[in-house]
């Protein structure tokens, strides 16, 4: 089974190299990754590096709160972040953060973990939520570099956990330790030998409450929607959060809502505005309040400064992504 990774994964990457021809998204993944040896150099010789791993910008919300206590109380600490995802590298720095170098992950092959490793020189590795790739941990495995994986989510219609998915339940028992969201996902662990699990909850939650006690300056169009009434902010959902939205929105008719969705294209958007039935606005389009109940940010950015006028948060992603 390893051998057949080595071969998918460069098959992967000549697929996205043809995929890139035709996507944009895809196509600056692909030129991102160009100069990252050279990225490298760039970090201090005598640096303690504190290497994050997210998929993307939802990823980096749960690991902002751990990377800003590391900076904080680590001696030295250099915060190397990676991305898969273009939307992590074109939006963190919309973030008050404490990173120091920002890259994509380079492709999951020996050769590139190694050389990444080599150059990174990290004293620890964090994974965030649920995205693991077998090379990068059996180099730091190799490397004697501590792996933890925090915020972890697992489901059991994941490859982990199928009878064919043991070279990727070998890549997650190398792993020295989890801090994962629920005991679902600690079950699942201790299904498949793992150990060193503590069940910590969703790291956003942190980020949240912080946000919501920082003083943060006001934003026009948010404060005249939250004026008046209570304010339940939703941010990052999927389809199964907007189906509690509306049902909440039926039974509480004073609540009005502030929605961030994980996907905020036009035709997303349009797809939750029939779905509310209600009125409603989009951030980009709103005047002035017009009665509507809803607000929805089709912008990246805006979340973080809407948890200020939170009475109620409700967190994305927990039902599904």
């Amino acid at each position: 089974m390893r051998s057949l990774y080595q071969i998918a994964i460069h098959l992967f990457i000549l697929g996205m190299r043809i995929a890139s021809l035709f996507n944009k998204k895809i196509k600056k993944g692909i030129q991102g990754r160009k100069n990252w040896r050279n990225s490298l150099d760039d970090i201090p010789k005598d640096a303690n590096v504190i290497w994050f791993h997210c998929a993307s910008l939802g990823e980096f919300d749960q690991g902002l709160p751990v990377m800003s206590a590391l900076k904080k109380n680590t001696p030295n600490a250099f915060i190397l972040l990676t991305f898969f995802s273009p939307s992590g590298i074109d939006h963190y720095q919309k973030r008050e953060h404490p990173v120091d170098l920002a890259i994509y992950l380079p492709f999951d092959t020996k050769s590139n973990a190694r050389t990444f490793l080599k150059k990174a020189k990290p004293s620890l590795a964090l994974f965030v939520k649920y995205e693991f790739w077998p090379n990068f941990i059996s180099e730091c495995k190799r490397a004697k570099v501590k792996t933890v994986s925090i915020s972890t989510l697992l489901r059991s219609s994941q490859v982990y956990f199928k009878w064919y998915g043991g070279f990727f339940r070998g890549a997650l028992k190398k792993i020295d330790y989890f801090f994962v969201q629920n005991q679902q996902s600690k079950t699942l662990l201790e299904s498949i030998g793992v150990k060193q699990i503590e069940i910590s909850g969703d790291t956003r939650y942190d980020k949240v409450i912080q946000h919501k006690n920082s003083s943060t300056s006001p934003d026009p169009v948010l404060s005249q929607f939250a004026a008046e009434g209570p304010i339940l902010i939703a941010g990052s959902t999927w389809e199964v959060e907007e189906k509690i939205i509306k049902k909440f929105l039926e039974s509480n008719t004073k609540m009005k809502v502030i929605i961030a969705p994980h996907n905020i294209n036009s035709n997303n958007i349009e797809r939750i505005q029939s779905l509310l039935d209600c009125p409603s606005v989009r951030y980009t389009k709103y005047k002035e309040y017009q009665g509507n109940r809803v607000l929805i940010l089709d912008t990246i950015g805006h979340l973080t400064s809407a948890y200020q006028y939170a009475d109620y948060a409700l967190i994305g992603g927990g039902f599904s992504g």
